[in-house]
């Protein structure tokens, strides 16, 4: 919507996220060591024991975080990063998680539909691992891209009013009186500043108060 680029955008990101993941590491390192902790604590073992039982557990699997982190540092952009770590997910599953495969795809078809059917299953829709632990079992629930719906229609919306309220010159207008007080990068910076806080505390939604100002 600004008109960068998502690599820019991380690098800029990073002079505040960097301080912050700093800070939040140091609160939660003393918490750790500090808190007294009445509740039960999860049995590590149990939970090792469920996830082997249930995956083929390979340091060969590393290899998929490793080409994908490969990818990212050639710049490779996001749709086609995200469709590589897709198909590579799929694959390695077709290739190490047989049981799992047959589980979600069918263990009456031949592997080859089954694979298909499995890999189709856990990129669109529900899927839920069940072991004999509790903690692990809401760990390998999701929901593909199902679950993702509701923001993207969000966004959709949110979209679709800033081109509307665009086509309509409102935006020109808005912007028209933001820019004539602008008279230095300083003012323009806090006009930037002012509006996107404005948006955010008055727009019904979250994504509207990102599209709007980075459409002006």
């Amino acid at each position: 919507m600004a008109g960068t680029d998502l690599f820019t955008h991380i690098r800029y990101m990073m002079i505040t996220t960097i301080p912050t993941m700093i800070l939040t590491l140091l609160i939660f390192l003393v918490i750790g060591f500090t808190y007294d902790y009445n509740i039960q604590a999860v049995d590590i073992k149990t939970v090792q024991t469920a996830i082997s039982s249930s995956f083929n557990t390979t340091p060969f699997l590393f290899l998929v975080p490793a080409i994908l982190f490969s990818v990212i540092m050639f710049k490779t952009p996001p749709l086609p990063a995200l469709m590589i770590g897709t198909l590579l997910c799929g694959l390695f599953a077709i290739i190490f998680q047989p049981d799992i495969i047959r589980q979600f795809g069918g263990a009456d078809f031949s592997y080859l539909k089954s694979s298909h059917i499995g890999v189709m299953k856990a990129m669109f829709g529900d899927i839920s691992l069940h072991t004999n632990n509790i903690v692990v079992n809401e760990l390998l629930h999701t929901s593909g891209m199902k679950g993702m719906l509701n923001t993207v229609w969000l966004i959709l919306t949110a979209m679709i009013f800033g081109g509307v309220i665009d086509a309509g010159g409102l935006l020109e207008r808005i912007t028209r009186a933001i820019v004539e007080k602008a008279n230095t990068t300083g003012s323009l910076v806090k006009a930037t500043v002012i509006s996107c806080i404005f948006f955010n505390t008055t727009a019904s939604d979250q994504y509207i108060s990102i599209v709007v100002p980075g459409r002006i």
